[in-house]
Protein backbone atom coordinates (compact mmCIF):
# COMPACT_ATOMS: atom_id res chain seq x y z
CA UNK A 1 0.00 0.00 0.00
CA UNK A 2 2.88 2.56 1.01
CA UNK A 3 4.38 1.83 -2.54
CA UNK A 4 1.04 3.11 -4.30
CA UNK A 5 0.85 6.05 -1.68
CA UNK A 6 4.39 6.71 -2.40
CA UNK A 7 4.29 6.39 -6.90
CA UNK A 8 0.66 8.58 -6.17
CA UNK A 9 2.59 11.42 -4.80
CA UNK A 10 5.18 11.60 -7.61
CA UNK A 11 2.57 12.37 -9.84
CA UNK A 12 1.33 14.49 -7.45
CA UNK A 13 -2.12 12.57 -6.58
CA UNK A 14 -3.01 12.11 -2.81
CA UNK A 15 -5.27 10.00 -1.16
CA UNK A 16 -7.43 11.06 1.22
CA UNK A 17 -7.83 8.39 3.89
CA UNK A 18 -11.00 9.66 5.09
CA UNK A 19 -13.03 9.69 2.34
CA UNK A 20 -11.31 6.14 0.90
CA UNK A 21 -13.13 2.87 1.57
CA UNK A 22 -12.08 -0.78 -0.62
CA UNK A 23 -13.74 -4.06 -1.00
CA UNK A 24 -12.75 -7.57 -1.48
CA UNK A 25 -13.59 -9.46 -4.54
CA UNK A 26 -12.95 -12.93 -5.31
CA UNK A 27 -12.94 -16.39 -3.75
CA UNK A 28 -11.79 -14.89 -0.28
CA UNK A 29 -14.50 -11.93 -0.19
CA UNK A 30 -15.79 -12.97 3.36
CA UNK A 31 -12.67 -13.31 4.91
CA UNK A 32 -11.06 -11.13 7.21
CA UNK A 33 -7.83 -9.15 6.27
CA UNK A 34 -5.24 -6.83 7.49
CA UNK A 35 -6.43 -4.02 8.12
CA UNK A 36 -5.11 -0.66 5.23
CA UNK A 37 -4.07 2.62 6.24
CA UNK A 38 -2.62 5.54 5.03
CA UNK A 39 -1.10 7.99 6.59
CA UNK A 40 -1.77 6.01 10.22
CA UNK A 41 -4.93 6.59 9.24
CA UNK A 42 -7.51 3.39 8.65
CA UNK A 43 -9.39 2.84 5.56
CA UNK A 44 -12.55 0.98 6.10
CA UNK A 45 -13.29 -2.46 4.71
CA UNK A 46 -17.04 -2.19 3.58
CA UNK A 47 -19.63 -4.46 1.49
CA UNK A 48 -20.66 -2.28 -1.04
CA UNK A 49 -19.42 0.78 -2.37
CA UNK A 50 -20.75 3.46 -4.77
CA UNK A 51 -18.55 4.64 -8.21
CA UNK A 52 -20.07 7.02 -10.53
CA UNK A 53 -23.37 5.99 -9.56
CA UNK A 54 -22.81 2.19 -9.89
CA UNK A 55 -22.73 0.40 -6.56
CA UNK A 56 -20.12 -2.38 -6.52
CA UNK A 57 -21.05 -5.41 -4.08
CA UNK A 58 -17.99 -7.63 -2.36
CA UNK A 59 -18.74 -10.93 -3.85
CA UNK A 60 -16.90 -13.88 -5.32
CA UNK A 61 -17.23 -12.68 -8.64
CA UNK A 62 -17.42 -8.80 -10.18
CA UNK A 63 -21.23 -8.11 -9.18
CA UNK A 64 -23.20 -5.02 -8.77
CA UNK A 65 -26.61 -3.36 -7.34
CA UNK A 66 -29.67 -2.55 -9.10
CA UNK A 67 -31.66 -1.49 -6.03
CA UNK A 68 -30.88 1.91 -6.98
CA UNK A 69 -31.74 2.00 -10.67
CA UNK A 70 -34.70 0.16 -10.05
CA UNK A 71 -35.96 2.42 -7.06
CA UNK A 72 -35.61 5.40 -9.66
CA UNK A 73 -37.27 3.78 -12.49
CA UNK A 74 -40.11 3.01 -10.13
CA UNK A 75 -40.34 6.68 -8.65
CA UNK A 76 -40.15 7.91 -12.01
CA UNK A 77 -43.09 5.20 -13.37
CA UNK A 78 -45.12 6.34 -10.71
CA UNK A 79 -45.09 10.38 -10.71
CA UNK A 80 -46.38 9.86 -14.76
CA UNK A 81 -49.24 7.39 -13.78
CA UNK A 82 -49.95 10.18 -10.90
CA UNK A 83 -50.30 12.94 -13.35
CA UNK A 84 -51.02 11.36 -16.73
CA UNK A 85 -52.96 8.21 -15.55
CA UNK A 86 -53.21 5.02 -17.83
CA UNK A 87 -56.02 7.23 -20.20
CA UNK A 88 -52.95 8.56 -23.04
CA UNK A 89 -50.89 5.78 -23.42
CA UNK A 90 -48.58 7.24 -26.51
CA UNK A 91 -47.90 9.62 -23.79
CA UNK A 92 -47.32 7.61 -21.21
CA UNK A 93 -45.00 5.28 -23.17
CA UNK A 94 -43.16 8.74 -24.77
CA UNK A 95 -42.30 9.97 -21.19
CA UNK A 96 -41.69 5.94 -20.65
CA UNK A 97 -39.19 5.84 -23.17
CA UNK A 98 -37.69 9.24 -21.87
CA UNK A 99 -37.69 9.24 -18.21
CA UNK A 100 -38.10 5.75 -16.83
CA UNK A 101 -36.22 3.34 -19.07
CA UNK A 102 -33.22 5.68 -19.11
CA UNK A 103 -33.07 5.74 -15.17
CA UNK A 104 -32.98 2.14 -15.22
CA UNK A 105 -30.76 2.06 -17.42
CA UNK A 106 -28.23 4.09 -16.36
CA UNK A 107 -24.41 3.29 -16.46
CA UNK A 108 -25.21 -0.20 -17.49
CA UNK A 109 -23.62 -0.24 -21.02
CA UNK A 110 -20.58 -0.55 -19.81
CA UNK A 111 -21.37 -4.02 -17.83
CA UNK A 112 -21.59 -7.41 -19.18
CA UNK A 113 -24.96 -8.12 -17.26
CA UNK A 114 -25.60 -11.96 -16.01
CA UNK A 115 -28.80 -13.48 -17.31
CA UNK A 116 -30.09 -12.88 -13.65
CA UNK A 117 -29.68 -8.85 -13.56
CA UNK A 118 -30.84 -8.84 -17.00
CA UNK A 119 -34.01 -11.04 -15.99
CA UNK A 120 -34.30 -8.70 -12.67
CA UNK A 121 -34.69 -5.51 -15.42
CA UNK A 122 -37.09 -7.30 -17.79
CA UNK A 123 -39.65 -7.76 -14.10
CA UNK A 124 -39.35 -4.26 -13.22
CA UNK A 125 -40.66 -3.10 -17.15
CA UNK A 126 -43.27 -6.22 -17.43
CA UNK A 127 -44.41 -4.96 -14.01
CA UNK A 128 -45.23 -1.59 -15.30
CA UNK A 129 -46.27 -2.65 -18.22
CA UNK A 130 -48.69 -5.16 -16.51
CA UNK A 131 -49.96 -1.55 -14.88
CA UNK A 132 -50.26 0.43 -17.61
CA UNK A 133 -52.00 -2.14 -19.81
CA UNK A 134 -54.15 -3.60 -17.14
CA UNK A 135 -53.07 -7.33 -17.63
CA UNK A 136 -51.59 -9.39 -15.98
CA UNK A 137 -50.07 -12.32 -18.08
CA UNK A 138 -46.86 -12.14 -19.59
CA UNK A 139 -47.66 -13.32 -23.18
CA UNK A 140 -49.92 -10.19 -23.32
CA UNK A 141 -47.51 -7.92 -21.86
CA UNK A 142 -44.69 -9.22 -24.81
CA UNK A 143 -47.58 -8.70 -27.88
CA UNK A 144 -48.51 -5.12 -25.90
CA UNK A 145 -44.64 -4.27 -26.17
CA UNK A 146 -44.55 -5.49 -29.78
CA UNK A 147 -47.38 -3.63 -31.22
CA UNK A 148 -46.03 -0.11 -29.56
CA UNK A 149 -42.82 -0.67 -30.73
CA UNK A 150 -41.09 -1.41 -27.56
CA UNK A 151 -37.90 -3.41 -27.50
CA UNK A 152 -37.33 -6.14 -24.64
CA UNK A 153 -34.53 -5.37 -22.22
CA UNK A 154 -31.69 -7.30 -23.43
CA UNK A 155 -32.49 -5.64 -26.56
CA UNK A 156 -32.19 -2.09 -25.50
CA UNK A 157 -29.22 -2.70 -23.36
CA UNK A 158 -27.31 -4.26 -26.50
CA UNK A 159 -28.21 -1.34 -28.74
CA UNK A 160 -26.84 1.08 -26.46
CA UNK A 161 -23.62 -0.81 -25.15
CA UNK A 162 -23.28 -0.77 -29.39
CA UNK A 163 -23.61 2.94 -29.26
CA UNK A 164 -21.92 3.59 -26.51
CA UNK A 165 -18.47 1.80 -28.53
Amino acid sequence: MNICIKELKTIDFSVNPSKSKWIRIGSNHKNKCCKLNVDNVLINCVYEIKILGLILISASKFKISLSKNKIRFFVNVNQIFSKIGCSNVAVVLALFNSHCLSALLYNLKVLDLTKSEINSLKYVITRSFMKLFKTFTNENILFCMYYTGQLPVDLTILLRKEKFL
